[in-house]
């Protein structure tokens, strides 16, 4: 009796260069200046107020790096902690599926970047979401290192995540350390230190900056 063959798991479509692609369009020229910084540097900080696009930014220097074949993948990773002191409970799944709660916001801005063209599957196919805890030993090789929210990072844990920089890679952090939800944010402080070294760059946008209502920089005032 002949064996009955299994059926081959279709391969992920190839990415194709031909395709239209995303094209990142800066509203103001702090932008124009954060996509630059990290297209170009080996490690890239981006600080300042909520609306920025520090993480639109980011994403769309991590997709155009993906395309062009400077890297093969993505990796996203944030704190895992809940804004505002609220407490969430326990989180079913798997350490990524856990993770994908406060990673939404990274996912959604290649959604938005992507929007139009064939890309977003592809891109997100070659994502990968890493909790912090699991990144020691690591080396990351011709990868787009994104921490976002670092503003909730330890010294010690953003330490360990720009020490795991492998060949061909670059690092993002994305941080607004007026919206810290630990006691003390290292951001700024470490961003200070390390932009002395070649090859990393820190961009602090002002609020003139805010592009997500004009509403907020007026708010901001206030609180």
């Amino acid at each position: 009796m002949a064996r009955k063959r299994q059926a081959r798991k279709p391969a992920s479509t190839p990415i194709n260069p031909m395709s239209a692609v995303p094209r990142f369009r800066p509203k103001n020229q702090e932008q124009a200046v954060a996509k630059r910084l990290c297209d170009t540097e080996t490690i890239t900080v981006l600080s300042g107020p909520a609306g920025t696009a520090k993480t639109y930014c980011a994403i769309a220097s991590a997709v155009d790096a993906m395309i062009a074949g400077r890297v093969k993948s993505i990796l996203l990773t944030r704190p895992a902690i809940e804004a505002c002191g609220e407490r969430m409970g326990y989180l079913p799944g798997a350490a990524d599926e856990k993770l994908g709660v406060y990673i939404s916001p990274l996912t959604d801005a290649i959604g938005k970047y992507c929007r139009g063209t064939p890309w977003e599957s592809q891109v997100m196919q070659m994502t990968t979401i890493v909790p912090r805890a699991y990144m020691r030993g690591r080396t990351l090789d011709n990868t787009v290192c994104i921490m976002d929210e670092a503003q909730n990072a330890t010294a010690e844990q953003i330490k360990m995540f720009l020490t795991r920089i492998g060949e061909g890679s670059s690092m993002i952090l994305a941080g607004d350390t007026e919206q810290s939800d630990i006691s003390a944010t290292p951001l700024k402080d470490i961003a200070r230190k390390i932009s002395q070294v070649d090859g990393v760059e820190w961009l602090d946008f002002s609020e003139a900056a805010i592009v997500r209502h004009p509403i907020i920089s007026e708010v901001l005032k206030w609180l």
